[in-house]
């Protein structure tokens, strides 16, 4: 008999599908439970239900119904829940759980701090964590800094294991074909891919941009929001010319988009991880992104890019200098999408498995969070 493993989630995205895919592939039996398919708003940013195979999808809209999955649970069936706070159905689930006495596995992102909200986050993180901890098998956190930052919450030390978003393997010779955004081969080509939102600081990255002046620069920016016309009236002002705004894109041409681009900027003043890190790193594209992304330990086990420290006179910096290191690094791109191979659904299986059976006794390699100066 097939050893189950149930994710639950309050949407179906490419974050874990594809993980759930792989595991498929490994010979467990997988469920996904999310309390819808994809949200309107997800949908008109572009992004597209993931197409995969061997996994039986479930929705779960009213906590009554899970009483009709119960009895396809097996005795030691692995369950992987969404967020310790429990959002939406997920935090009924959790609570059925508890009732029913079975154990479960927590997967979350790190938690964003500021201003006096961070005082109260932390008692009420202590708080969930001491309440669900003799209720769970463990926490895969996902996020530079998250593990530590659980740690000082009370968590287990044995309990909690850094982990990712691992995301489709690319063969770089099937990408889907995307129209060319870039005018100029001879530029630098910068590529930002995210809602125009404050939170995305797109204004910090175009600021950043008017001070490079050791080779022309091209951005292109790919997302909508709030901040585009304010956006597109800044980049008029202090960088006419260079930058393109092409509004949303459809998720499996987003591959196709990086491939063109020299370096991906994610400037966020927060980002529990920032999934579209991991596709430029797989692509091959390397990456800058702020101090305040999680997922800054790929970019830093990268090598490549770099972490700037939030202020457009540090990112003007990191991109200055990957630009002297691209131009000095011919296979650079290759060599990038051969180390990324470790954000893929495929090891990111691997990894969940050794987690799930050795425990605190795996190695984490580069998922253990790196000292950043």
């Amino acid at each position: 008999m097939k050893q189950q493993i149930w994710f639950w989630q309050t949407l179906f995205s490419p974050h874990m599908a594809f993980l759930a895919e792989s595991l498929a592939s490994k010979g467990y039996q997988v469920f996904f439970v999310s309390g819808q398919l994809m949200s309107q708003e997800r949908l008109l940013q572009g992004w597209e239900i993931p197409k995969v195979r061997n996994i039986e999808f479930l929705i779960l809209k009213d906590i009554k119904n899970l009483n009709n999955f119960y009895s396809k649970f097996h005795n030691d069936s692995i369950h992987i829940t969404q967020g310790l706070r429990g959002n939406e159905i997920i935090k009924e689930v959790q609570k059925f759980f508890i009732r029913e006495n079975i154990k479960f596995w927590i997967i979350m992102e790190s938690i964003e701090e500021r201003f006096a909200f961070k005082i109260i986050k932390r008692v009420v993180y202590s708080a969930l964590i001491k309440k669900y901890q003799p209720h769970l098998i463990g926490i895969l956190a996902i996020g530079h800094g998250t593990k530590e930052w659980l740690l000082a919450r009370g968590a287990e030390k044995n309990k909690v294991f850094p982990f990712a978003y691992f995301l489709k393997s690319l063969d770089i010779t099937q990408l889907v074909k995307a129209k060319k955004i870039y005018s100029n081969n001879d530029s630098f080509k910068i590529i930002f891919v995210g809602s125009l939102i404050r939170l995305k600081r797109v204004d910090l990255l175009i600021n950043a941009v008017s001070k490079i002046s050791i080779k022309k620069v091209e951005l292109a920016i790919i997302g909508s929001g709030p901040e585009f016309k304010s956006l597109n009236r800044l980049a008029q002002e202090r960088i006419p010319g260079s930058v393109i705004f092409l509004g949303n894109q459809k998720s499996s041409l987003i591959n196709s988009f990086l491939n063109q681009a020299d370096c991906l900027v994610l400037p966020s003043r927060y980002d529990g991880w920032g999934a579209v890190v991991s596709e430029s790193l797989i692509v091959g594209t390397p990456v800058i992104c702020s101090d305040k992304c999680g997922a800054m330990s790929a970019v830093l086990a990268s090598k490549v890019g770099g972490v700037f420290n939030n202020n457009e006179h540090s990112l003007a910096e990191k991109i200055s200098q990957l630009i002297y290191y691209v131009e000095s690094k011919p296979n650079l791109r290759k060599e990038l999408r051969i180390w990324a191979r470790c954000l893929t659904a495929q090891y990111g299986c691997d990894y969940l498995m050794q987690v799930i059976n050795k425990g605190s006794k795996v190695n984490n390699s580069w998922l253990e969070d790196t000292n950043y100066e």
